[in-house]
């Protein structure tokens, strides 16, 4: 413990069941009371070979809120509470983030003051992975096997795993957001994979990314629109998962490109909902349809040893001019 006057006052403590009221953590008070007691726990602590249990204790931080597993320990304080003015103090006791005691992603659980320790029945514990750390990573790993890395191109060299994104120029910027049901019982380092996370989403400035477009079965890889999907060395903005949804609540949705935009699948493409069922059709096709009826209009008729034709061919003259305009020459379908 430590205790600076009446400003601070430190205790390393193991996080126990709040003993006072514990629907401060992850329930709601019907009526609300509770606004100024929001994710509280209570903390088991020694002082002087007697223990202490601090109940109510409050995050340290405001905007990020990392709640300890009962049996974690952390760093708690002393300090004001919201009631504090000028003329009186009033105090509160806060609590850090979990210490990483064993290092665990999922849970530090070591109980070092509870004579007898009865875990929280409602959390699950897993064998997540512990992402690879590079020189000078920001990394944010959840307890679930998801993650936020802030990094950089890294020169490879003295790490245990390499990371699946490479580059020219070392510290350009590179934010990926991943899920992974990976686990990990041999507790090596482990590296995102954008084919093989469940989810994940990368947003590159100058890194190659190597991806495959297309399923495991049918490849379909870019060939028109150079570089290729894995040798693009600009910023992207890539997105990966089983399913991708994007909604616009109240506006439009847009796709916004100067230079195409590709709708690349081995499947079908259903505009409207997925139950339309009407083909489109192939210009080029059309085309070749639509200018044989016009040539076959222009033909003679035979009608014994007469012979005609029609006598106002206007029309057909105004839709061989329409025809050239048939075809667009921005927007193409796959004939398949």
């Amino acid at each position: 413990m430590y205790n600076k006057g009446d400003g601070v006052q430190f205790y390393f403590g193991e996080v126990v069941q709040n003993k006072l009221d514990s629907t401060n953590t992850y329930k709601r008070q019907t009526n609300s009371s509770d606004s100024n007691n929001l994710f509280c726990v209570s903390i088991l602590v020694q002082e002087n070979n007697n223990t202490i249990n601090i109940d109510n204790v409050k995050p340290a931080f405001p905007n990020i809120k990392q709640i300890p597993i009962i049996g974690e320990n952390v760093l708690v304080f002393r300090g004001y509470d919201f009631t504090t003015s000028p003329d009186a103090r009033t105090h509160q006791w806060y609590y850090f983030p979990p210490i990483g005691i064993g290092s665990g992603i999922n849970s530090n659980i070591l109980p070092i003051n509870s004579q007898t320790f009865t875990p929280d029945v409602n959390f699950s514990q897993r064998s997540s992975p512990i992402l690879q750390p590079y020189r000078g990573d920001m990394l944010l790993s959840g307890r679930y096997g998801n993650s936020l890395r802030f990094s950089s191109t890294i020169p490879t060299t003295d790490y245990d795993v390499q990371p699946t994104w490479s580059g020219k120029t070392v510290t350009d910027p590179i934010i990926i957001l991943s899920n992974t049901t990976y686990t990990n019982t041999d507790r090596k380092y482990v590296v995102e994979n954008i084919e093989q996370d469940a989810s994940s989403i990368y947003l590159t400035s100058t890194q190659k990314i190597s991806i495959s477009l297309g399923d495991t079965n049918n490849k379909n890889p870019l060939s028109c629109y150079l570089p290729a999907e894995t040798q693009f060395d600009k910023s992207q903005f890539i997105g990966t998962a089983d399913r991708v949804i994007l909604k616009a609540k109240t506006d439009i949705a847009i796709i916004d490109s100067p230079k195409a935009i590709i709708l690349n699948t081995t499947g079908e493409i259903k505009l409207g909902s997925d139950t339309a069922d009407q083909s489109m059709v192939h210009g080029d096709v059309l085309l070749r349809v639509l200018q044989k009826i016009l040539n076959q209009l222009n033909t003679p008729i035979q009608c014994g040893t007469m012979s005609g034709t029609f006598l106002d061919r206007s029309n057909i003259a105004s839709a061989q001019r329409e025809l050239q305009n048939l075809l667009s020459q921005k927007y193409y379908i796959n004939k398949t």
